[in-house]
């Protein structure tokens, strides 16, 4: 059986706490369980690989949703452009971060709208776009290989570098 309830319109915390009593046999059993109350108050930080997004390049970019309380809070969403059209659909994946991927057009701004939970009528917006940059997006889902993707506005030889605390491990020009 499900049970279900609607919550007052405004709450002071987002603590609640279901007591069940079942009468069993002539016997009074009781289960409680702490639930979790969403109170619409998210806040979205929204993360560019690379640090930029750039007109034409595809990106990746990393959110962290959290409650008013700074706790994980997870979320479904779109990224709409300026127009109010859905350019990306994105939902967390872990205590409240994912990813989504946007190729923005120049002179156009976006901004996040949360759709689940409902209710939530901010939209965070994402940092402007830059005319002219470079994007790198890194896959390491193989354990022995790294995998960068750089892209750019520019016309222009490019090095790259890898090390760590100063040693050097990989070096290399990009045309």
């Amino acid at each position: 059986r499900f049970i279900k309830f609607k919550l007052p319109a405004h709450l002071a915390t987002a603590d609640g706490l279901l007591n069940i009593l079942i009468d069993y046999e002539g016997q009074t059993e009781a289960i409680s369980r702490a639930i979790p109350i969403v109170m619409n108050n998210i806040k979205v930080q929204l993360l560019p690989e690379g640090g930029d997004l750039v007109n034409g390049l595809e990106s990746r970019v990393a959110f962290r949703a959290v409650n008013e309380f700074g706790k994980p809070a997870d979320v479904e969403g779109i990224v709409l452009n300026e127009k109010g059209n859905e350019v990306a659909s994105f939902k967390s994946f872990h205590q409240g971060m994912g990813e989504f991927k946007i190729t923005p057009v120049g002179g156009e701004k976006y901004s996040v709208k949360i759709i689940k939970p409902e209710g939530i009528k901010e939209k965070f917006p994402l940092p402007e776009t830059l005319q002219r940059g470079y994007a790198l997006t890194a896959d390491n889902s193989s354990k022995d290989e790294l995998y960068l993707q750089i892209g750019t506005t520019e016309s222009e030889e490019l090095s790259l570098v890898a090390q760590v605390r100063g040693q050097l491990f990989y070096s290399t020009a990009i045309l």
